[in-house]
């Protein structure tokens, strides 16, 4: 009985009655939980992977395709906790300097960003 509840005969073990029913009832719900643990596991491992290509990607792209004051703004606002006005004032720069900078960083760090998305689809496809 027990092979069969292997096989994911679920259904079927519902229908039997007695101690035997209850052993591959409880052979079933151990199958159960270890898929759904393994598709957990699995789960889990693509998104720290996924989360390893973002932060290499971010790396690459916070590197070689922001400026020294791109960095120096965005390390401020989002890094500090710091407003663009104080940011303005650290820096000495006009706040409406930095609000440009923030946008045109952001736009950078966002098409890299996008560029890996769409070349993971087109691997993933392949």
């Amino acid at each position: 009985m027990e092979n069969r509840a292997a096989v994911g005969l679920g259904p079927w073990l519902l229908q039997k009655r007695g101690s035997a029913n209850r052993l591959s009832l409880d052979a079933t719900a151990q199958l159960l939980e270890h898929q759904s643990f393994a598709a957990w596991q699995a789960e889990q491992l693509e998104e720290e992977e996924a989360a390893r290509i973002f932060a290499r990607v971010f790396d690459e792209a916070w590197e070689s395709e922001l400026t020294p004051q791109e960095q120096a703004v965005l390390r401020g606002i989002y890094w500090d906790g710091k407003s663009e006005a104080a940011v303005a004032r650290a820096l000495g720069l006009h706040h409406s300097t930095v609000k440009r900078c923030r946008e045109r960083a952001q736009g950078k760090l966002e098409r890299g960003l996008r560029y890996v998305l769409r070349y993971r689809e087109l691997a993933a496809r392949s």
